[in-house]
């Protein structure tokens, strides 16, 4: 059962009070926080961050349908320990996709094309090199989404439905992927 106290502070965040807010979150971030970086999840710090706000949006959400039967800290628990196994879930199911969807590196073929001047087919040759080089040297993950969404040409609906992870994470994620292969091919450029 909840104590007085939880009840009070949840009408009080309800009624809209800032302060009450800022306290529930300092308080409930720490319980969370502590159970999605146990080690035995094996999360990256990119993934911590994200199962954490996950579980701490969900909470939040789901603060007026809270029924007081336990107290804040072991709601928050359960909604983090329920997002860390989904996101367990969400790996296998991109490992699995990893396996089925293998990324074909040789089979991107950027340079081709009919015609055109001998110069611009070796540009686009120089260019293709250094994409294939930068693709390589991202993580599985990246490389995964990428692939589906720009070789694949599979909706952000399809991804998340492969994925099994929201069309909201598609998103975040095909963009940090995106920034992180510009990162690279700049890096193999020659003027990087």
């Amino acid at each position: 059962m909840a104590s007085s106290s939880d009840q009070e502070l949840v009408m009080q965040c309800l009624g809209g009070c800032e302060s009450a807010w800022q306290q529930l979150y300092s308080r409930i971030e720490k319980t969370v926080m502590y159970i999605i970086r146990w080690k035995q999840w094996r999360f990256s710090l990119q993934q911590i961050e994200e199962v954490g706000q996950e579980a701490l949006n969900s909470f939040f959400s789901a603060l007026d349908s809270f029924d007081f039967n336990c107290s804040l800290e072991t709601f928050a628990s359960t909604i983090a320990k329920n997002k860390c196994i989904s996101e367990i879930r969400r790996q296998s199911a991109a490992k699995r996709a990893g396996e089925r969807f293998a990324v074909p590196v040789q089979g991107y073929d950027f340079a081709a094309g009919s015609g055109g001047r001998d110069e611009c087919r070796l540009m686009n040759a120089e260019e293709h090199r250094q994409l294939l080089a930068a693709f390589r040297q991202l993580e599985e993950n990246s490389r995964i989404i990428l692939h589906m969404r720009y070789y694949e040409e599979y909706s952000y609906k399809k991804i998340a439905e492969l994925l099994n992870i929201p069309e909201g994470t598609v998103a975040s994620r095909l963009k940090r992927s995106l920034a992180h292969l510009r990162k690279k091919v700049e890096e193999f450029s020659p003027e990087g």
